[in-house]
C-alpha cells in the first residue's frame, strides 16, 4: 500500500469520526499544531519509526507534540494508529486531515508576502479578488518581508503569483548581465 493511500484513508476516517462528535474543529486546531511539531522537529518522524520505541513513550510524544492534551477523539485516534503500527505514516496523515477538513469547509489556504503593511481597505480588496477567482472561503497566511522591495507574492496551492519588484529588478539584471536587455544591433 503506497503512503498516500494510507495517509488519506486515515485522515478521512479521522475526519469522518471527529464529524459525529462535532469535533472536527478542535482535531483541525491540534492537528495544525501537530503539522507545526513535524515541521520544527524533524526528529519526531525518525523517533516515532524507531521500532525499539516503547508504544508508551511514541503515545506521550505524539500527546505533546498535538499540543500536550488530547480529546477522546484524538485518543482514540492514537490508539488505533498504535495499533496498527501507522505511526511512520502520522505526519503524513496530517497533512491529509488538513487538506481533507479544507475540502468540507470549503476553504483554501492563500500565502501573501508583502513588503510592508497595507491598509485594511487595499487587504480586503485583494482578498475579495481571491475568493472571486477561487470560489472558497480564504484561510489568509499573511508575511511582511521587506526583501521584497514592494509588490506582493501570492501563493494559492500550488500555484504562485510573483509581483514583487525584487523579482522584478533581478530579471532586468540577469538580462542586463546577458545583454538581451537592450539590444543594440
Amino acid at each position: 500500500m503506497k503512503t498516500g493511500l494510507i495517509a488519506s484513508r486515515y485522515a478521512q476516517a479521522l475526519y469522518e469520526f471527529a464529524s459525529d462528535y462535532k469535533m472536527e474543529d478542535e482535531i483541525y486546531k491540534g492537528m495544525k499544531i501537530l503539522e507545526k511539531s513535524f515541521s520544527l522537529n524533524r526528529e519526531l518522524n525518525t523517533v516515532l519509526r524507531n521500532p525499539l520505541l516503547k508504544r508508551e513513550l511514541k503515545k506521550q510524544l505524539i500527546v505533546t507534540a498535538y499540543g500536550g492534551e488530547v480529546d477522546i477523539v484524538f485518543e482514540r485516534f492514537i490508539e488505533l494508529i498504535l495499533n496498527n503500527k501507522r505511526e511512520a505514516y502520522l505526519q503524513n496523515i496530517v497533512l491529509k486531515y488538513l487538506d481533507v477538513y479544507y475540502e468540507h469547509k470549503n476553504l483554501c489556504i492563500v500565502k501573501l508576502k508583502i513588503a510592508f503593511p497595507i491598509g485594511q481597505e487595499s487587504e480586503k480588496k485583494l482578498i475579495d479578488s481571491i475568493k472571486k477567482l477561487v470560489l472558497k472561503d480564504l484561510i489568509v497566511e499573511k508575511e511582511i518581508d521587506p526583501k521584497i522591495i514592494g509588490g506582493f507574492i501570492l501563493e494559492i496551492g500550488d500555484v504562485r503569483w510573483d509581483g514583487s519588484l525584487a523579482t522584478q529588478l533581478n530579471k532586468i539584471h540577469k538580462k542586463l548581465m546577458e545583454g538581451t536587455f537592450l539590444n543594440l544591433n
